[in-house]
């Protein structure tokens, strides 16, 4: 992911690589995210690295495909609050 721009970091890896996000998967805390409609490559390599895991990333098409993903994202936290029990 790194942006042609002389071998600099681009946002996603930077972010990737920072205390917080470190402290958020050593807290266990699980960030989703969703790239729905999103064109530019650079705001989903963004979007990829805020998410705590490559799983935790989504691409849906349409209106039926973010309603699998809200599922998805709901069925993983359930099991996650179920687990946690």
């Amino acid at each position: 992911m790194e942006e042609e721009t002389g071998g600099r970091r681009g946002p996603a890896l930077r972010y990737a690589d920072t205390p917080y996000k470190r402290w958020q998967k050593a807290e266990g805390v699980t960030i989703y995210t969703i790239a729905y409609d999103i064109h530019d490559a650079r705001i989903r390599d963004l979007l990829r690295g805020c998410a705590t895991d490559p799983a935790d990333y989504f691409e849906p098409s349409g209106v039926a495909g973010i309603g699998a993903v809200f599922d998805e994202i709901f069925a993983q936290i359930a099991e996650s609050a179920w687990l946690s029990e």
